[in-house]
């Protein structure tokens, strides 16, 4: 039962703002709070951060921390 709890726990206090982070970071500071939610719907994470799960929002870290590592990669790829 421990298992079903904390899979529909809210994020933590940490995971919203590392999210914000890491979309402003991606997007250069160019990022809003819509071009966010709208990343997430399209790939079925749901429309907003305030509404994930603890584990959904594990997983749009995980993502977004890719991107931004590929992001400078190509960067540093390219001067």
């Amino acid at each position: 039962m421990p298992a079903l709890r904390r899979c529909g726990s809210r994020p933590s206090e940490a995971q919203l703002p590392k999210i914000e982070g890491l979309w402003d970071e991606f997007t250069d500071g160019t990022g809003t709070e819509t071009s966010l939610r709208r990343w997430m719907d399209k790939r079925g994470y749901g429309a907003s951060p305030t509404w994930l799960d603890a584990d959904t929002a594990r997983k749009v870290i995980g993502a977004l921390t890719n991107m931004v590592s590929r992001k400078l990669e190509k960067e540093a790829r390219h001067g």
